[in-house]
């Protein structure tokens, strides 16, 4: 075995009485996966996750707590309290789509998972500085019940379509994939957000005639916008901060905005990726109980 791992290759044994195959190369694993459709399965789940779960809808869990607290004002724990919809529904959702999945197979699930995930997307988009937080609530409820086919049925396709001898290949590919997947949309839906602030901060500074700032300014004020905080001070004159916070708020929204349209969009992608998808029909499926 030793001597294997050297060469780069991996003992591979069968379970339930299944004849082993042999040493397969990293090489011959990734063949194997792709000619049992698992390419265009961890596709899926790169998409899934780039688009809405975990970090990769960071815009609802992360960005939007943000947007409560600072940009409305409430405290930790009401802004936790609001994202709890979002929660609730995929605690409740996941054993329904489960159960649906085992039923209907993956697709229509998935198709529907991700349609209504993009749905909620671009609801929250739409919403700016002015809205009350209460208006967020039914966009959590729709993105939690549209993550959970998702989340379930991703797995299913993943794990379902490998050999048994392949399960835990496949699991780590899974796994990997929504880590690459998470990194990903936290990247490309910050730079967006991050971008737009840095096009809107500026204008919209100086179209209100506020005090002309020095470049280590303007960079501490992106700073303080990006996370929905309005750069001011306690010695800020009341008028002018009032003033700022407005703009400061608007442009926060305005990157939201963008990210969020890009989720969707990506969520999009990620239904008609899923029209890929088939229901498991390896030995794996059995063994992890899918």
């Amino acid at each position: 075995m030793q001597a294997e791992a050297e060469q780069g290759h991996l003992p591979v044994v069968a379970g339930d009485g299944a004849q082993p195959r042999g040493p397969v190369g990293v090489g011959g694993i990734r063949l194997e996966l792709r000619e049992h459709g698992l390419g265009d399965a961890v596709g899926q789940r790169r998409l899934v996750t780039l688009g809405p779960p975990d970090r990769a809808y960071c815009l609802a869990g992360a960005r939007r707590p943000l947007n409560l607290e600072n940009v409305h004002g409430l405290d930790p724990i009401a802004a936790g309290v609001h994202l709890l919809p979002m929660t609730a529904m995929l605690i409740i959702g996941s054993p329904i789509a489960a159960a649906v999945i085992g039923k209907l197979g993956p697709r229509t699930p998935l198709v529907a998972g991700m349609g209504l995930a993009a749905v909620a997307m671009l609801g929250l988009s739409r919403l700016g500085a002015t809205a009350s937080p209460n208006d967020t609530i039914a966009w959590f409820v729709l993105l939690g019940l549209g993550l959970s086919p998702v989340m379930v049925g991703a797995t299913n396709v993943i794990v379902g379509n490998a050999p048994a001898e392949l399960a835990g290949v496949a699991g780590g590919l899974q796994s990997t994939a929504m880590q690459l997947g998470g990194a990903l949309g936290t990247a490309v839906l910050g730079a967006v957000m991050s971008a737009k602030i840095t096009a809107v901060l500026p204008a919209s500074w100086h179209a209100a005639h506020l005090p002309a700032l020095s470049a280590a300014q303007l960079a501490g004020a992106k700073s303080a916008v990006s996370v929905g905080a309005a750069p001011i001070t306690s010695s800020t004159p009341p008028q002018l901060a009032a003033q700022i916070t407005r703009i400061s708020h608007a442009t926060f929204a305005a990157g939201m905005h963008d990210a969020f349209l890009v989720a969707a969009a990506v969520a999009f992608a990620g239904a008609v990726v899923a029209l890929l998808a088939k229901r498991g029909n390896g030995t794996a499926a059995a063994h992890a109980g899918l």
